[in-house]
């Protein structure tokens, strides 16, 4: 029997890099752990129709452009998330710039013969190189699980009267079917609901035939029916600020020497948003503070053991921080936040990547002054 997937003819881009045979195989390998491909595969709604259009939109302007060649084709129908989201930082990053009236050149040369994603054309040309930061493999592993357990136990939630919150917790990797899973929630909330458990706190371990082992802790919550799903992780806080780092150091070697200013863009992915704040970590590194006592107020500061220093990475004119936040169904915001080197061997001007959603960090002096100043999370 084959499986209900929604139709794909609506998006001529999206079938031409999907078939349907590939849809069914990823149906069948993903459909107890969904994941952002899944969603747009294999889900109906019109919520999942927004992503589909998403994705549309992106590899017909990448086509446009000539971004869209056999290899990117290749890393976005792969089936493999690191492909698909590297190509779609890039797709982004140029959707980004040609919708504000920025002239592009797809793989541009860079540095011993590499090559960039693109440049724009400014005077002198801004080389532009993309990274994707996403999630290491153990989190995205226990992301997708979480995902899956999620997608299952919420619809069984309203068969019991149990006030409380809900927070699972992979204890060991491993896989599980929907048959089990549901039956040991059942039994769990029933036997709780017959020993007069209903509204108080616990602890309960679930362990998968196929190897996966979690905790599921229930906290008693006022003004709760039924048990409810809390805000999760399934590991401790990721280094956020590691990732960037490791992702602009990654970027590095493709920058060229010969008078071009260059810009790496990051695009996060990550379980846990990526902000302001670990950009300049990255950067600057650790934040420190130093309080001023006779006047009662606090100095700002970075260690210095960030990527940027007098006479480091001086080829790194500046780094831009793709930030896209999505606000409300079917809406999606993108601004560009751009973090000048302050040592760099090729500065980039501001007027080359100037427009309304854009910001500039720069040196003033001894200070970094952001251009236009505006409000940013994770000040």
């Amino acid at each position: 029997m084959s499986p209900p997937l929604p139709p794909l003819n609506r998006f001529t881009k999206l079938q031409s890099v999907f078939n349907d045979e590939f849809c069914s195989r990823y149906y069948q390998l993903h459909q107890h752990a969904p994941d952002f491909l899944y969603r747009i595969l294999c889900e109906p709604g019109e919520e999942c129709d927004g992503f589909r259009q998403e994705l549309e939109d992106l590899l017909l302007v990448g086509e446009r452009l000539g971004l869209l060649d056999a290899q990117m084709a290749g890393r976005v129908g792969s089936g493999d998330p690191d492909g698909l989201f590297s190509a779609v930082a890039e797709l982004e990053t140029a959707q980004f710039l040609y919708d504000r009236g920025f002239e592009l050149t797809p793989t541009p040369t860079g540095y011993a013969g590499r090559v960039g994603d693109m440049q724009v054309e400014a005077e002198p040309p801004v080389f532009v190189e993309v990274k994707a930061v996403l999630d290491r493999r153990p989190e995205a592993e226990e992301r997708l699980i979480i995902s899956g357990l999620i997608r299952y136990a919420e619809p069984l939630f309203d068969e019991f009267n149990d006030s409380v919150l809900v927070m699972f917790e992979v204890l060991e990797n491993g896989v599980f079917s929907r048959r089990h899973v549901e039956g040991w929630l059942r039994g769990t909330f029933r036997e709780r609901a017959e020993t007069g458990q209903a509204g108080t706190d616990g602890e309960y371990i679930y362990d998968s035939p196929q190897g996966l082992r979690l905790a599921m802790r229930l906290k008693r919550a006022e003004g709760v029916e039924h048990p409810a799903m809390m805000a999760m992780r399934a590991w401790d806080n990721p280094p956020v600020a590691d990732y960037l780092s490791s992702s602009i150091e990654g970027a590095y070697p493709q920058l060229p020497d010969d008078g071009r200013p260059t810009l790496v863009v990051v695009r996060e992915f990550l379980s846990m948003w990526a902000t302001e704040k670990h950009v300049l970590q990255a950067l600057f590194g650790e934040r420190k503070w130093t309080p001023n006592f006779r006047s009662g107020t606090v100095k700002e500061w970075y260690a210095g053991d960030g990527l940027l220093a007098p006479g480091r990475r001086e080829r790194l004119s500046a780094v831009g921080f793709l930030r896209v936040r999505r606000p409300g169904v079917g809406e999606k915001k993108t601004t560009l936040l751009v973090f000048h080197n302050p040592w760099p061997r090729y500065p980039l001007d501001i007027a080359a990547l100037a427009g309304s959603d854009i910001s500039h960090l720069v040196p003033q002096g001894a200070n970094m002054v952001w251009l236009p100043a505006q409000e940013r999370d994770g000040a």
